[in-house]
């Protein structure tokens, strides 16, 4: 990869230093650099309708049991996930405050909407409108952070 961005510079700066005999080339680059932004338009737009038409003939052909290894993944997936949540952030708030650190975060986390919110969707703006509607309520100043 960091080849390929060598040469592209080396390729950008001849181009521009042999001038107008240059331009029919930086011409083609640019043309071809637009054909192949289309292309990834195309596809991300298309790639959709692709993947919906052999979900469709896996789940006809296989059927049940394509869906038995999806609920199976599934089950895993958010057992491992739960599991996790609770043993890493513990974990976490420990090597942050210790015992204290523990206790700041899992009451902000179990009885504040926004700290939950942050937490579960990892959306800055879903957690911004949770705080509107609790914005009398500040967790921060009383446990002591500032």
């Amino acid at each position: 990869m960091l080849v390929h961005i060598v040469i592209s510079i080396l390729f950008g700066f001849a181009a521009q230093s042999v001038g107008e005999r240059g331009k029919p080339f930086t011409s083609f680059l640019s043309s071809g650099s637009e054909v192949m932004m289309k292309v990834v338009s195309l596809t991300m737009y298309l790639a959709p309708i692709g993947l919906g038409a052999y979900f469709a003939t896996l789940v006809g052909q296989y059927g049940p049991i394509l869906l038995g290894s999806y609920i199976k993944a599934g089950i895993t997936y958010y057992v491992a996930s739960i599991v996790y949540f609770f043993v890493a952030f513990t974990i976490y708030a420990f090597m942050a405050g210790k015992g204290q650190g523990i206790r700041v975060f899992w009451s902000n986390m179990l009885i504040d909407p926004p700290a939950t919110m942050l937490n579960a969707s990892g959306d800055n703006v879903a957690g911004m409108m949770v705080s509107r509607m609790v914005e009398g309520r500040n967790w921060l100043k009383k446990d002591g952070i500032k």
